[in-house]
């Protein structure tokens, strides 16, 4: 309502008695209000890109804490993960540990029992017996042997006669010999096969484990690896986090921003100043028309020139409220950028 009505040009002519004085007045009054009225739009622009800015930084500060807690869950989620992780596979260990350690104490009993039993087979009578009927068979051989040596080397003449002989002293022996079989073994010895091929499937069995326990093994010390590069790569995340995301940030900012509204404020009542001013003004103008007639030529310059200074001072304040919007753009465009960086650190940390 207040540009509108300056922006009404008074009605000031020779018509009611004004002189050129007063036209020249009214000229500079008009001339005044226009470039204060420009004055305050390029105010009202620039507070409005201020608020802007403002909320686009409030934005940046939202999607930044939210960034942050969204990383910082993932984070606990994997750590969580890892660590039941770790514990079932120690568990796992554990287990095979002690499965391990009691095939290996029935390995030592069957070992034990085998050694026995082999003692025990050397030591039966079967076996002895075994070994007093090999070696007389074995003696019986050689005997036949040098025999026929023997009648080899007989002439053909006395050969039908000593071959006779010989087979009547040999043939009763062989005949013996054929009836006294060896004892079969096999009674005794499918025993010890059936212990054997027991051993042996434990054997494989205890292999089978033991190659399992080395890659559950392996396997744990990839995870531990795994789990220490992990931990080096969270502390280093919470180093970065530290370094490039500051809590005092949050706060400088948020003062910043408070104090940047604050000037805002001001900023607003100083641009709303010039108004009350250039109304006071018109004043002093209305009152020298109206009493024009009462004052003498030293009133009207002195008008003038209390008007020069009016204009001067609003063009310094301006000035100097253009000046502080200035600044405060500049701050706002620092602030806007040290969100963007944190926002990138926290990014490059996130991947």
């Amino acid at each position: 309502m207040k540009v509108a009505k300056l922006s009404q040009p008074s009605v000031l002519s020779t018509s009611d008695g004004g002189n050129l004085a007063d036209l020249d007045l009214q000229r500079r009054v008009q001339l005044l209000e226009a470039s204060v009225r420009e004055q305050s739009e390029t105010a009202i622009r620039q507070t409005s890109r201020y608020h802007e800015a403002l909320r686009e930084s409030e934005a940046w500060r939202l999607k930044f804490t939210e960034l942050q807690s969204v990383f910082q869950a993932k984070l606990k989620k994997r750590d969580e993960t890892h660590q039941n992780e770790k514990e079932d596979l120690e568990g796992r260990l554990g287990e095979l540990e002690q499965t391990l350690e009691t095939r290996n104490e029935q390995i030592k009993e069957l070992t034990k029992a085998v050694k026995f039993l082999k003692k025990r087979i050397t030591r039966s009578p079967d076996v002895l017996q075994r070994k007093s009927i090999v070696k007389p068979e074995a003696e019986a051989v050689d005997k036949e042997v040098k025999n026929q040596d023997v009648m080899a080397s007989f002439t053909e003449e006395t050969r039908s006669s000593l071959r006779a002989d010989v087979e009547a002293k040999i043939l009763p022996f062989l005949q013996k010999n054929d009836n006294a079989a060896p004892l079969s073994t096999a009674p005794e010895a499918a025993p010890l096969t059936q212990q054997r091929s027991e051993i042996e499937g434990l054997q494989a069995k205890l292999a089978h484990k033991e190659a399992a326990l080395k890659d559950l093994r392996q396997k744990m010390e990839e995870i531990d690896e795994e789990n220490k590069v992990l931990k080096a790569e969270l502390v280093r995340r919470k180093n970065l986090r530290v370094m490039t995301v500051d809590p005092n940030l949050v706060r400088e900012l948020n003062h910043k921003v408070r104090k940047l509204e604050e000037e805002n404020s001001r900023f607003k009542n100083a641009a709303e100043k010039p108004y009350e001013d250039t109304l006071s003004l018109l004043k002093i103008a209305s009152g020298t028309t109206v009493s024009r007639e009462k004052t003498e030529t030293t009133d009207t310059e002195e008008n003038r020139l209390s008007g020069w200074r009016l204009r001067k001072r609003l063009e310094g304040e301006l000035k100097q409220t253009q000046d502080r919007f200035d600044a405060s753009q500049r701050e706002i465009e620092i602030l806007r950028t040290k969100l963007a960086r944190a926002q990138r650190c926290l990014q490059a940390a996130e991947e």
